[in-house]
């Protein structure tokens, strides 16, 4: 059951997490310039 519910939160999170990156990777640019 506690696998189901870990395997679930990283379904969820995973693509945000990516997404924050790449925001912030893209804001990094940004000011690189």
């Amino acid at each position: 059951m506690a696998d189901m519910a870990v395997s679930f939160a990283i379904d969820k999170l995973l693509p945000l997490l990516t997404e924050e990156v790449n925001l912030l990777k893209g804001v990094h640019k940004e000011f690189a310039d």
